[in-house]
């Protein structure tokens, strides 16, 4: 079926001319036809876990990536982006609201603002909540050592936020551990917060907000 976000015929074929008239440097339409194409690509390419994978897998990281268990722990029970779970600090959680306020994403290792431009508040389940309040000690307790304030909720072994690169080669080890053998990867966690969401009764379009691409 036509994407009816796709440019129509009649729009396409104005620019054209216009740039073969030089009234133009380029045709928009191009660019919003490559853009639509990849996102199509993006949604067939998306996957997500059951319920029990979930469970298994974060089980396995709770044990064997005890760094990186909170981050995926967050990313699956808030639908938060990859590089938004990145770009969280310590006081974007609001643990006796059991929120989050994403307000930054870090992509190609700069900070920029989240995809939808504007900060946002998610909820955070009461065992994710008890799990990130632990893990925001341990930060604490690492940054006193020496002699800082953390900043970043998940920082490197430098204070700065994780390298991307970490998360991403523990995930798959994880998910071997766990027994799951399909190619799943760390943006599905926010596909599968959907998918489970609306099996338990949250409405369609709550959930779409959490995890459209």
């Amino acid at each position: 079926s036509r994407n009816r976000n796709a440019p129509s015929k009649d729009s396409d074929g104005t620019f054209k001319r216009a740039l073969v008239l030089d009234l133009i440097a380029r045709n928009p339409v191009d660019a919003i036809r490559g853009r639509l194409g990849r996102e199509d690509r993006e949604r067939r390419q998306a996957e997500w876990l059951t319920e029990p994978e979930l469970r298994a897998f974060l089980d396995r990281a709770a044990v064997l990536e005890l760094r990186h268990y909170p981050f995926f722990l967050s990313m699956a029970t808030t639908g938060v982006r990859f590089g938004e779970a990145l770009g969280l600090q310590v006081g974007d959680v609001d643990v006796a609201g059991g929120r989050l306020q994403i307000r930054r994403q870090i992509r190609k290792h700069r900070i920029v603002s989240p995809k939808s431009a504007k900060p946002r508040t998610v909820y955070v389940p009461p065992a994710a909540m008890a799990v990130l309040r632990g893990w925001m000690d341990t930060v604490r307790a690492e940054a006193a050592v020496k002699g800082t304030e953390p900043l970043w909720l998940f920082p490197g072994a430098t204070g700065q936020p994780i390298e991307d690169k970490a998360p991403r080669r523990a995930f798959p080890r994880c998910l071997k551990a766990a027994g799951i053998t399909r190619r799943i990867r760390p943006h599905d966690l926010r596909h599968t917060y959907a998918s489970l969401a609306i099996q338990r009764g949250v409405p369609t379009h709550t959930a779409a907000s959490h995890s459209s691409s």
